[in-house]
């Protein structure tokens, strides 16, 4: 599975984030006037602040026309697959509603009057709005399919000093249970031997390491019943 170019994803993402805080920062140049109410209150507000709102909706504009560009470079940055086909869904989603709002952002800054009563059309704002939100959804697909690693599983080392003992006695005493007598000692002197030989075992390592020398379930490495090993 191919992985993500971070460095070539950074660039995009860094231009969308300033474009999104450009779009914010030109939105609302004259504070409180979308909460206002009365229609000639919010026209007097737009006249005493009109030189900051005719430069806001540039502003704005200048954000709404820099985001699809920038997603389309993330998407082309992103590998072969369903999150690069997800990133170019919500570029061509944001493509497609910039011009209603920058048009209407146009109306906005050169019609102070019709703006304060408004008497705009509402579908150019609100095709632009869902298209927003068709983005948004296919930016969420695009992370949650972004090709990762799986993390292989931790082993973790045995918290109990003595874990190792115990289970080797563990196998030991099943083992004599179904060995003869005289095979007991050559068993025994086996699993010393491991002790002295191997350090990790005298030190504590993890389980599975231990278990895998010494677990019931598994042949141990001992001799047979009746050979001269020893």
């Amino acid at each position: 599975m191919s992985q993500v170019d971070l460095e070539r994803v950074r660039r995009p993402a860094g231009v969308a984030l300033a474009a999104g805080a450009v779009w914010l920062a030109g939105i609302s140049p004259v504070p409180g006037v979308y909460l206002e109410p009365d229609a000639a209150r919010r026209l007097d507000m737009l006249r005493k602040g009109q030189r900051w709102w005719v430069a806001g909706q540039h502003v704005a504009a200048a954000g709404t026309a820099a985001m699809p560009a920038a997603f389309a470079r993330l998407a082309l940055a992103l590998p072969p697959g369903r999150s690069r086909a997800l990133a170019g869904t919500a570029a061509v989603a944001l493509a497609a509603g910039a011009p209603l709002f920058v048009s209407e952002l146009a109306m906005r800054a050169s019609d102070l009057e019709r703006f304060a009563a408004r008497r705009f059309p509402a579908w150019p704002f609100h095709a632009y709005a869902w298209l927003h939100v068709l983005a948004l959804g296919s930016l969420s697909g695009t992370l949650a399919t972004l090709p990762h690693r799986k993390r292989r599983r931790q082993r973790w080392p045995s918290p109990v000093p003595g874990v190792e003992w115990y289970w080797r006695k563990q196998a030991i005493f099943r083992l004599s249970c179904s060995m003869s007598p005289s095979s007991l000692l050559p068993a025994a002197c086996c699993a010393v031997n491991r002790t002295a030989v191997n350090p990790r075992l005298r030190r504590g390592s993890n389980y599975a390491r231990t278990a895998k020398y010494l677990h019931p379930a598994k042949k141990p490495c001992l001799p047979k019943v009746g050979s001269r090993a020893f």
